[in-house]
């Protein structure tokens, strides 16, 4: 079970930054929640309590800002948008509940006169925490449901793409390309043939068909010298840092909410696609139809 907990947390999340977003929501839910179960001795207010309530809005986008704006810069490496998971989003969340309490616990001691008290504190941050868990669980859920439901969506788009591109493939004429290294190595094999080529190190992984028979070929080089030099073929596309693959070689794309992974014909490997390169591979995927060969 712990083991199974660590692992969920640890999944890459889809991140959705639009801090003024994120500030201008939050701010209005907390209003809102507010203004409707008025805990905290607000039903006991009789005058300007609109203003109050306006207050507490203002604190929560303060404290969000910060949250956004300043956590970002100052533990970068936390933030990091690549490296994102459903445990930091979680963290993320709960940090900004507190911080949320924190700063309306501390307003309701002033608007009530009161002396600063860290038990009255600590009730405070318990009762924010309490209203929040629930919609923070249920926001981390459809988040994750709705980025499998929309990437489901897109493989079955994908895999009918080339389906269609493989049954026209036999039309595709042959093309003998020249692929060099940084010494004097050469590789020389039909562009059609190409499956995908990895960054290994110094060297790249060149993988591709060989009568009928798929084989595989080192060659000192940079992944960034291969994309410049088949650069002229739109077939070619970077879906992850280390890999260049051959859109028209895929046999399938599979997938679910952390994102998708290629398949070839004789290739026991799975390819990722990371998701600073998706939009690019979606988009690729798209003109197979129109432009199959």
């Amino acid at each position: 079970m712990h083991n199974r907990l660590i692992k969920y947390l640890k999944r890459p999340y889809s991140r959705q930054i639009k801090p003024i977003e994120t500030i201008l929501i939050a701010s209005g839910i907390v209003f809102f929640l507010l203004a409707v179960f008025q805990p905290f001795g607000l039903n006991m207010i009789k005058e300007n309590k609109l203003l109050i309530l306006l207050g507490f809005m203002f604190v929560t986008a303060f404290c969000l800002s910060i949250q956004c704006y300043i956590f970002p810069v100052i533990w970068k490496k936390f933030y990091k948008k690549g490296n994102w998971t459903i445990g930091k989003e979680l963290s993320n969340m709960l940090l900004t509940v507190l911080l949320i309490s924190l700063g309306n616990s501390l307003y309701s001691l002033y608007v009530f006169s009161q002396e600063i008290n860290l038990l009255l504190i600590g009730y405070y941050l318990i009762v924010t925490f309490l209203i929040s868990i629930f919609p923070i669980t249920l926001s981390i859920f459809l988040v994750q449901n709705r980025q499998l439901t929309e990437n489901l969506r897109a493989i079955t788009e994908m895999n009918n793409q080339l389906n269609t591109s493989s049954e026209r493939s036999s039309v595709r004429t042959e093309k003998i390309i020249s692929i060099m290294g940084s010494g004097k190595e050469c590789i020389e094999l039909d562009i059609n043939k190409l499956l995908y080529i990895e960054a290994n190190s110094n060297y790249v992984k060149i993988c591709f068909t060989d009568k009928e028979k798929v084989s595989k070929k080192l060659l000192r080089a940079t992944i960034k010298q291969m994309e410049e030099s088949l650069n002229e073929f739109s077939s070619i596309v970077k879906c992850h840092r280390a890999f260049l693959v051959n859109v028209n070689a895929i046999r399938e794309v599979q997938g679910n909410s952390q994102g998708y992974r290629l398949f070839f014909d004789g290739v026991e490997e799975d390819i990722p696609v990371s998701r600073a390169y998706t939009k690019e591979f979606k988009e690729q995927i798209s003109h197979i139809k129109s432009n199959p060969a």
